[in-house]
């Protein structure tokens, strides 16, 4: 008999087998989706390739880019500025309103929140963050100029900062048209086109451990900021980890595919001496009805062969455990390697959750500090004279912290101290709330025309309702307003 002719009816299954890894399939998947690869430059340090594989995973992975969205978007930059007097000056308060009025122009101008939201994200994705202050001759406006960081490097520090070096060759490599390049110059600081001259002339020597030709730039307006002192991108020692988490969802992806996957197993009866009770064109044909049947059905083939008909499932309770299970452990692996908390994103537990925030934000707290030694070195330099130094405080407000901090300002504003920070912590600007105290207090008179509501803090013991008839305390709340606790205690007393 000629089996072969069922051929005729032949259905193949379609293969539930899936690419693992997108990483690696993708474009630059055998640089950035390689393992091996990532440990190599993991443990030689390789910033220029760390870098780019963090820029490139911050595209490209969903998990990779909250973690660093997280982290980036912990503090609020907020900040206000104050003037130190020297003990023997006599200068007039005229003279140093003038000056904070100055010092705060140039700071607003700066849009601190906003510049500095933009610095720190570049810093937790490529691991540091090169940067030039250039201001207009007036001091009323300045702006950030972003250096190339794989052409910037810092050995030393100068008054406890790091100092900024350059490589010249940076403008050779990158911009081949001398024209053009001539034009780029004209957008840097003054001194980048001066030792770009003089390296021209041969007045400035190649580094013979790369070959490049460094100059140290401007200490007082050239600046580095970063969270490691090696410069490695923060999540770096994650990818890894998404990397193996991405084959292992693949698997699991397949493992579901193959769950749903039913096969009708179609056998044609046999008689007592073995032989086909339906000749191959008649099995052919109910092969084909059974196809034609079933050919809108869902994840549904069928199988003739010669027997009885069953059905073969290929779900198992005890399939889905042993996938899920390592898939979750892998998971929660990803967070631990960032060390930042999984409930972060899926909240599970408040106490952990809690802990988990406080130690993110005592990172970013050391790079709150940072940013403001730095602004008060430029302040220094622009604005502060020998009878009077400006400075800029930057406290440590987070997301997280805010209300609570809030707070505590009000409460130490009750007992004397600065009416500034509650606003500074509330969202408002130095400038803000300076000139809505003003035209609230001197333009409206407010204060003239709108009374405090009356409370418990505000009346006088004759006036607090009880007093004619000897009662103290607050007055008795409704019903509804109890809490079950209270309820609860009035019940058991009854």
């Amino acid at each position: 008999m000629d089996f072969a002719q069922l051929s005729k009816g032949f259905k193949g299954l379609e293969d539930s087998v899936l690419e693992l890894d997108k990483f690696k399939s993708s474009q630059f998947g055998s640089t950035f989706g390689n393992k091996s690869s990532i440990m190599t430059a993991l443990e030689h340090q390789d910033i220029v390739f760390l870098r780019n594989l963090s820029v490139y995973y911050m595209g490209v992975s969903g998990i990779y880019q909250r973690l660093v969205e997280y982290v980036a978007s912990i503090l609020t930059y907020d900040w206000y500025t104050y003037p130190v007097f020297n003990k023997k000056s006599k200068m007039k308060n005229e003279v140093v309103e003038e000056g904070m009025n100055k010092v705060l122009t140039f700071l607003d101008n700066m849009h601190l929140p906003t510049t500095l939201a933009d610095i720190t994200r570049t810093i937790v994705i490529e691991g540091s963050y090169y940067g030039y202050l250039i201001h207009n001759v007036s001091k009323t406006n300045a702006a950030m100029l972003e250096l190339p960081s794989n052409y910037c490097r810092s050995r030393i520090f100068v008054n406890g900062m790091p100092a900024v070096e350059f490589n010249l060759k940076y403008f050779d490599n990158e911009f081949r048209d001398e024209e053009f390049r001539m034009s780029v110059l004209d957008t840097f600081p003054k001194e980048f086109k001066e030792n770009y001259r003089r390296y021209q002339a041969g007045l400035l020597q190649a580094d013979p451990t790369d070959r490049g030709v460094w100059f140290l730039c401007d200490t007082d307006f050239a600046m580095k900021f970063s969270l490691t002192d090696t410069d490695v991108p923060l999540f770096a020692a994650v990818i890894p980890t998404i990397i193996t988490l991405d084959e292992a969802k693949q698997l699991d992806l397949k493992k579901t595919t193959q769950e749903l996957l039913k096969i009708i197993i179609q056998k044609m009866p046999l008689d007592k001496n073995g032989d086909l009770i339906f000749d191959i064109e008649e099995s052919l044909d109910m092969h084909n009805a059974a196809a034609s049947m079933l050919r809108n059905a869902v994840n549904v083939d069928i199988l003739t062969t010669f027997a009885d008909i069953s059905v073969a499932d290929l779900d198992s309770s005890s399939s889905v455990s042993s996938v899920r299970d390592p898939l979750t452990k892998i998971e929660r692996g990803v967070f631990n390697e960032a060390g930042v908390s999984q409930n972060l994103f899926a909240t599970d537990g408040n106490l952990s959750l809690e802990k988990s925030i406080l130690n993110d934000e005592s990172i970013m707290f050391k790079l709150l500090d940072s940013y403001q030694n730095r602004l008060n070195k430029v302040i220094e330099v622009l604005f502060n004279s020998r009878d009077v130094l400006y400075r800029i405080s930057m406290p440590h407000l987070s997301i997280y912290n805010n209300e609570r901090k809030q707070k505590m300002y009000k409460d130490m504003a009750t007992n004397g101290y600065s009416k500034l920070l509650p606003a500074i912590a509330s969202g408002l600007s130095q400038t803000e709330f300076l000139a809505l105290n003003y035209y609230e207090e001197e333009v409206l008179k407010l204060s003239d025309k709108l009374i405090p509501v009356q409370s418990s803090n505000t009346l006088s013991s004759k006036d607090k309702p009880g007093s004619s008839t000897g009662e103290v305390g607050a007055p008795a709340k409704e019903e509804d307003e109890l809490s079950e606790k209270t309820i609860q205690n009035k019940e058991s007393q009854s």
